[in-house]
């Protein structure tokens, strides 16, 4: 498989058992010889290598239970979100945290999920996406990031 990897859009090669499913690609990694998920848009080429045997456990992956077995095996921390009805509207279609929203009767809500330490920054980046109807309470870790992204927002448009 041949992806191309954001900014500078160069492009490396790297042997991979996948399954191309949604916009996400579940595959076997055998440089990190492990599961990792792809971006389908960034995938440019892919072909077989008939030097690689088939592993049958690839076409069994659920696109949201990929990486169960590394992710069970992480050190976890809590992550507490709070939601506007809008939040709740925009997390509910997202298969990363639906299951965890508790909804209030004003239509508002509450994430409290554990998520692995070292992927906290994947977490507020999907947080960052909903804006102003999320808030995050825990952990002051994904807060820092979302500070330090508001930080380089600022410089960029010239708000010191």
């Amino acid at each position: 498989m041949t992806r191309a990897r954001e900014p500078k859009e160069e492009t490396f090669s790297r042997s991979v058992l996948m399954l191309v499913r949604a916009r996400y690609c579940p595959a076997y990694c055998f440089e990190r010889r492990g599961y990792r998920l792809f971006r389908a848009d960034r995938v440019r080429s892919a072909s077989l290598n008939g030097l690689l045997d088939c592993l049958d456990e690839v076409d069994k992956k659920p696109i949201f239970d990929w990486n169960v077995d590394e992710l069970n095996a992480s050190e976890k921390m809590e992550l507490i979100l709070s939601l506007t009805p809008m939040g709740v509207w925009t997390l509910e279609e997202n298969g990363w945290f639906n299951e965890f929203i508790e909804r209030y009767e004003d239509g508002s809500g509450t994430i409290r999920m554990m998520i692995p330490v070292n992927k906290v920054s994947f977490y507020a980046e999907m947080i960052w996406g909903v804006g102003e109807a999320a808030k995050i309470i825990e952990p002051p870790e994904a807060i820092t990031y979302i500070e330090q992204k508001l930080v380089m927002m600022r410089q960029q448009y010239g708000l010191f």
